[in-house]
């Protein structure tokens, strides 16, 4: 889920979630903008909404390259 989507889904302001990261509403504003997280926020990000926001999610990778190789 992207963090607009996470942010729509769980009724926040940008600011309630940059509160909950210990970040600003700018790096806030940036990651709905296409920023990425460095390797620690993005440790910090799953944690804080519990999974929901995955590294791949920053990414616009297909859908099929989630699903396990069978070959």
């Amino acid at each position: 889920m992207k963090p607009d989507e996470y942010l729509e889904k769980n009724k926040l302001l940008q600011k309630e979630f940059a509160d909950m990261l210990g970040k600003s509403k700018v790096y806030v504003h940036r990651l709905i903008k296409g920023a990425i997280p460095t390797k620690e926020d993005m440790e910090l990000i799953v944690r804080v909404t519990n999974g929901e926001i995955q590294p791949n999610d920053f990414y616009d990778l297909p859908e099929f390259l989630n699903t396990p190789n069978t070959g």
